[in-house]
């Protein structure tokens, strides 16, 4: 899907895309990996916006399903879910 649908259809359903490095949600708008903003600088360069906007390798990121184990041997330390 292109940047414009993606972004529609991220502000209607709340879900987080990705594409490359970059990622979009309705909450944080444009964002890195790290939850740090991403600026797009926009030139006297139309082909680039264009570029931009019809980019088509827009990708859902699906939940990722981790056991309790899993994150205590990320975390390093055991947890409790209250």
């Amino acid at each position: 899907m292109t940047t414009y649908e993606m972004v529609a259809l991220a502000d209607k359903n709340g879900k987080t895309y990705e594409n490359e490095d970059l990622r979009y949600n309705k909450e944080r708008g444009f964002h890195d990996k790290s939850g740090k903003s991403a600026t797009v600088a926009y030139e006297m360069e139309t082909e680039q916006l264009n570029v931009f906007i019809h980019d088509t390798n827009w990708k859902e990121i699906k939940p990722r399903k981790i056991t309790i184990k899993e994150i205590e041997m990320i975390l390093g330390y055991p947890i409790e879910i209250i």
